[in-house]
């Protein structure tokens, strides 16, 4: 995904207006200010169920979860899945439904490369799609709870007591990344750079061309002391990189 199919994601709420009076997602996780629940907001006449993962690690973030209470039942029915749940799933019933991997999130939309489809739903009626994903949410609803003021009161204590543990992680995966440096970085089909900030391509060529050439020396290396044509006048116990180089 980049930021054109941020735009695209856009395009099909648009079109869906009008087209359908429900749609049922389920989507792992999904934070407040996407699209995709900015634009149900203001659809005043489609109900939306929407089913998250609930986890310690807050995969639906709570201010979001507190915004789909906010709305009410007639509007928003919110359900959590606790244990294993990973679907990526939107289905505007009567209009189509998008199925792949990308979650509700602005990092999933604008900058992973993500896959996905969406299929009209005359094509889900003809391959059997829509009876698939009514088996599926009929199954999430059995083994979801519905989100509730005491729970959502239980995932924000939960939030504030693992903030400092948060901050320690944080902490320690940005000293810890630091040991990739030597490794380029994808930062995603969209790369917005800070202000003033330029992004050194030599750098990042070399170092992408030094490990590739390390490693196949490396390669051809242990290749070549199978081959048993150590040179003679090469101590036996040196680097087989150095038996290497010096055979050619």
């Amino acid at each position: 995904a980049d930021a054109a199919d941020a735009a695209r994601l856009r395009e099909i709420l648009d079109r869906s207006v009008g087209r359908c009076r429900s749609i049922r997602a389920a989507v792992a996780y999904a934070q407040n200010g996407h699209d995709f629940f900015d634009r149900c907001r203001t659809l005043t006449d489609v109900h939306l169920t929407f089913y998250g993962l609930l986890d310690l690690e807050g995969a639906v973030s709570t201010s979001l979860l507190a915004d789909l209470l906010d709305r009410g039942p007639s509007r928003v029915t919110c359900r959590l899945v606790y244990g294993s749940f990973h679907p990526k799933v939107i289905w505007w019933e009567g209009f189509g439904s998008y199925i792949g991997s990308a979650n509700l999130t602005t990092a999933a939309w604008q900058s992973n490369v993500e896959c996905g489809v969406f299929y009209p739903e005359d094509e889900m009626k003809s391959e059997g799609i829509d009876a698939e994903l009514t088996t599926m949410f009929d199954y999430l609803a059995e083994k979801s709870v519905p989100l509730t003021r005491e729970l959502l009161h239980k995932l924000e204590e939960v939030k504030r007591a693992l903030a400092p543990l948060d901050r320690e992680a944080r902490e320690t995966r940005a000293r810890l990344e630091k040991l990739f440096d030597d490794v380029p970085k994808h930062k995603g089909p969209t790369l917005v750079l800070a202000h003033g900030q330029r992004e050194n391509h030599a750098r990042v060529e070399f170092m992408k061309e030094w490990n590739q050439t390390l490693e196949l020396l490396r390669g051809l290396a242990k290749e070549f002391e199978n081959m048993n044509l150590r040179p003679r006048w090469v101590s036996a116990d040196a680097n087989r990189t150095v038996h290497f180089d010096q055979l050619l």
